[in-house]
């Protein structure tokens, strides 16, 4: 390793908040190695941020959102460090400000930053590369705050989205459709229709769901997955004796859009 990127290194473990930031953006854009991956992985835990300040109003950056950010950059390489980071249950809150008429009044709000949350999001970003992942950000979804759950969620949907073929996606997505509230089965429901087949299974357990917005694209996604799962149609027909009326009305619309025959 080059002196310099020893001193980069350096700097992200010890500089002050504006140096970390200029670090860790130099160390993502060169070509990585596992030392570069592993000093940006443990500087996703860091607590600091650096201060912009936009006339008399601040603006706040994570330190550790620049190394995610950084890691991103990484691509594939920085794969298995960032699934390892999904197991940190470690957080802080990083000031909001706040403004009352255009005027500075302080920071009166914060926005929790999660170590696992970040992971999720760049594995997301990186995409199909991080399909060896899927295991992980579901395995702590299972149990993490709803930060967590979200990132790691939508991290499952981009990766299903990039790589659609991936064995487990559609077990993975399965299970991820259980969710409690409301507004996340809906966009949810809506990523589905990026996915094609693997979404099939989750988008039979949503079309049967209490809220219409939620069935709605449910039934698009098993439009979409019908051409490459043929279990869809035979999982709508029986899905008209249904003794819920909307559930028969958006299996029935489905089968009409797909072409097949309304039992």
């Amino acid at each position: 390793m080059d002196s310099e990127r020893t001193r980069q290194i350096e700097l992200l473990s010890a500089g002050e908040p504006e140096r970390q930031c200029a670090a860790a953006e130099t160390l993502g854009s060169g070509e990585p190695d596992e030392a570069v991956i592993a000093a940006l992985v443990r500087t996703l835990q860091s607590q600091r941020w650096k201060t912009t300040w936009y006339g008399s109003t601040p603006w706040y950056t994570a330190v550790a959102r620049v190394a995610a950010d950084a890691l991103v950059r990484c691509g594939a390489a920085a794969v298995p460090a960032l699934t390892s980071a999904l197991a940190c249950g470690d957080h802080f809150d990083l000031p909001v400000p706040c403004e009352d008429q255009g005027i500075y009044i302080g920071d009166y709000a914060s926005e929790p930053i999660y170590v696992a949350a970040l992971a999720a999001e760049a594995l997301s970003k990186i995409g199909a590369p991080a399909a060896g992942a899927i295991a992980a950000l579901v395995e702590t979804a299972r149990g993490g705050a709803a930060p967590i759950c979200a990132a790691c969620r939508a991290a499952v949907l981009a990766i299903g989205t990039a790589a659609p073929a991936m064995p487990g996606l559609s077990a993975a997505l399965l299970e991820l459709s259980r969710i409690d509230h409301r507004e996340e089965r809906y966009n949810f429901a809506r990523e589905l229709l990026k996915i094609g087949g693997a979404a099939a299974a989750a988008a039979l357990v949503l079309i049967e769901d209490t809220v219409p917005f939620v069935r709605m694209y449910a039934s698009a996604a098993l439009v979409n997955a019908a051409a490459t799962d043929p279990s869809v149609v035979p999982a709508l027909i029986a899905l008209q004796a249904s003794t819920r009326p909307e559930v028969v009305a958006a299996a029935s619309d489905t089968l009409a859009k797909i072409g097949a025959k309304p039992q």
